[in-house]
């Protein structure tokens, strides 16, 4: 006799009342059905089925057909459903983000990194990872990646964790940038903002300070008297010809006229 496709189990029986031809009984249903020699169904034939439960599906008692469980599908409820589908295979999952759909009840597990019943929602700040459980370590205003808690440090700020301010002469982002400053205790380590000596300013730091003027970013005043003049950096007074004074120039030495 001619064997159907590979995928299918044969049980096969003979009856010597009966013409051979007629002999032959053919389970069709992978994994839910058993033929036993008792009888077979129909008017031809003598035998019945014996019905058993699979973990897969259940077999109709008369046709053989499969009834597939939730998630398996085909002929012999042997294939799972396509990703993206769930329960008989046609409700289509609603996960983003490449979230794992449960083929049986659609149910979402979600990426590190996001959140939600349909894992749209990104972790919230200050945690990361698998359902958003770990709490990101960073410092000094560093974005945490919410997948692996790796740091992205502010401006100013370096090290795993950015517990590290830019080294002497950077600035910026991943401290990358180089400061652009003359006579200056370095810059700001976040916005390269040039720190002048006293005694200077600009932008660059390479102004002395205007006449009567000293100190950081020449923001104080000269209080020398008598025509003096004072040092930008301390603010000394430089008394003029026939003055002095311990401070400000202010006494007139004897026998000047």
């Amino acid at each position: 006799f001619l064997f159907p496709r590979k995928d299918f189990i044969l049980y096969v029986a003979t009856l010597s009342h009966i013409n051979w031809y007629k002999h032959i009984c053919i389970a069709l249903c992978f994994h839910c059905v058993l033929w036993t020699k008792k009888k077979c169904i129909g008017v031809v034939f003598s035998y019945e089925l014996l019905i058993f439960s699979s973990p897969l599906g259940s077999c109709h008692p008369m046709s053989g057909e499969c009834s597939c469980k939730r998630g398996w599908s085909g002929l012999y409820c042997n294939e799972t459903c396509s990703p993206g589908f769930y329960v008989n295979c046609s409700s289509v999952c609603n996960c983003k983000n490449e979230a794992i759909c449960s083929p049986v009840d659609g149910s979402c597990t979600c990426k590190a990194g996001w959140h939600g019943v349909d894992c749209s929602i990104n972790c919230p700040s200050g945690t990361w990872g698998l359902g958003c459980n770990l709490t990101c370590q960073c410092l000094n205003g560093g974005a945490c990646n919410a997948l692996d808690g790796t740091c992205t440090c502010a401006p100013g700020w370096r090290g795993e964790k950015c517990e590290l301010p830019c080294q002497d002469g950077t600035y910026g982002m991943d401290c990358a940038e180089r400061c652009d400053c003359s006579h200056a205790d370095g810059c700001h380590p976040t916005t390269g903002y040039c720190r002048c000596l006293p005694g200077w300013s600009g932008i660059h730091c390479d102004s002395v300070c205007a006449e009567g003027q000293w100190g950081p970013n020449c923001s104080l005043s000269c209080y020398c008297k008598n025509g003096a003049s004072c040092s930008p950096d301390d603010g000394i007074c430089e008394c003029a010809p026939g003055y002095r004074g311990t401070t400000k120039c202010e006494r007139r030495e004897r026998g000047v006229t």
